[in-house]
């Protein structure tokens, strides 16, 4: 089990096919560009304020991911896209909603 992606200003960067669970935070933060971000199972990541994954990405994929929830304590969908994030692509992301930064 990975608990949680925090990688800072990096490029080229793969994050896939990872069983995130109950991290009590987001359970992918990223921040960089050239990121694909791809069949990743996030479960009951989030809450009490804080989204279930964050996105200050450029040029990146962030597609086939999916949110689940065990109805276990505080969770958020939410992807949240930030301010500084440009020229993605999501796709079939299920589960999360997503907001901020969306075009």
């Amino acid at each position: 089990m990975v608990s949680t992606f925090l990688a800072e200003l990096m490029r080229d960067v793969t994050i896939r096919n990872n069983a995130i669970t109950r991290t009590g935070q987001s359970g992918i933060n990223v921040q960089g560009s050239n990121f694909t971000v791809t069949n990743n199972s996030l479960k009951d990541v989030g809450g009490g304020g804080t989204p279930g994954f964050v996105v200050e990405l450029a040029d990146s994929r962030i597609t086939d991911n999916t949110f689940s929830y065990t109805g276990r304590g505080p969770v958020d969908a939410q992807i949240v896209i930030q301010p500084a994030s440009q020229r993605n692509l999501y796709r079939n992301n299920r589960g999360f909603t997503m907001s901020g930064n969306v075009r």
